[in-house]
């Protein structure tokens, strides 16, 4: 067998419309308002407040930069599709509050099982707590 190997490219790809495609393997990239690496996650769990609610548990952190966001909704939530559910839920939850926070915070909110079943009216005042207890908002 003498296996196929495809020649490099010596441009990038096009798409259909005109736009270059984004190079494999570009991820990992800094994206502004969000915590998007591990590591990062990591440092606000181990070394941020904790605050507990009912649906979710909130970590904040101070940081000398804009305050940023992460999601995390465990496999205790459910299935795929009722994780990413909550995952949308709780961002549009933060998103509502989001007008109101003090800049210099990273946070990350982690949904518990009770999250299944709720709609983002239940989730704002419980946000609005839970960022008023760890001093987020103005």
């Amino acid at each position: 067998m003498s296996g196929f190997r495809p020649e490099p490219r010596s441009s990038p790809a096009i798409s259909s419309r005109g736009a270059p495609f984004p190079e494999v393997g570009s991820g990992g990239q800094h994206v502004p308002g969000k915590l998007t690496r591990s590591i990062e996650f990591k440092r606000v769990l181990e070394q941020g407040g904790r605050i507990g609610g009912k649906r979710l548990v909130l970590y904040v952190l101070a940081s000398p930069s804009k305050t940023r966001v992460g999601f995390v909704c465990g496999r205790g939530v459910g299935s795929a599709v009722a994780r990413n559910r909550a995952r949308r839920i709780l961002k549009e939850a933060w998103r509502a509050t989001a007008i109101q926070a003090r800049s210099g915070f990273e946070l990350v909110f982690v949904a518990r099982p009770e999250i299944r079943g709720a709609r983002m009216d239940d989730l704002v005042p419980e946000v609005q707590r839970m960022l008023s207890a760890g001093r987020v908002l103005q």
